[in-house]
């Protein structure tokens, strides 16, 4: 069975560098289209938790930098 599905730009959030959530940007980007075997979802809505940001902003207790450098792939 196949459907129709319009091609319309999606908005998304993109990263744009490393760094606090400042440097996340909402943008319209091209619709993603699903390779052999794979599907397509909709997602209405999501998240961004304090952890998140906490990581993302590397505000952390000094004790775990290494640790969460090592981790998430920075110094």
């Amino acid at each position: 069975m196949y459907f129709v599905v319009k091609k319309i730009p999606v908005k998304a959030i993109v990263c744009t560098r490393w760094g606090p959530p400042e440097f996340l940007q909402l943008r319209e980007v091209k619709t993603p289209e699903p390779g052999r075997d794979q599907v397509r979802i909709k997602i209405f809505a999501t998240t961004v938790t304090a952890s998140e940001s906490l990581v993302r902003g590397q505000r952390f207790p000094r004790r775990y930098r290494l640790l969460i450098g090592l981790l998430f792939g920075y110094k």
